[in-house]
């Protein structure tokens, strides 16, 4: 393992350095990957939030256009129940 002037071989050397880059990768991989996730859960919440709101926005607007169309057939209705009687009421000029 050790040449005759008390040096670590080149062999020995390159798995000891080799490993410790494992070892050190592995933890940064580690430390950076919960800062990143941790980001990404305050965006993902973010995003349902809004998410929320829009369909809370949608939900009134379809609540809003159903009265309108309600009340829009309603004054349909009324409209052409005076056109109707407008009609029966008016004399006949042609006869």
């Amino acid at each position: 393992m050790k040449d005759p002037n008390g040096f670590i071989t080149p062999t020995l050397l390159f798995i000891t350095v080799v490993l410790a880059g494992l070892i050190a990768g592995f933890i940064l991989s580690r430390v950076f990957s919960k800062g990143r996730s941790s980001a990404g859960s305050g965006e993902a919440r973010l995003l349902e939030e809004r998410l929320l709101k829009a369909d809370q926005g949608l939900a009134q607007f379809s609540r809003q256009l159903e009265l309108q169309s309600s009340e829009l057939k309603a004054a349909q209705q009324q409209a052409q129940q005076a056109s109707e009687q407008g009609r029966s009421a008016a004399p006949n000029w042609r006869a």
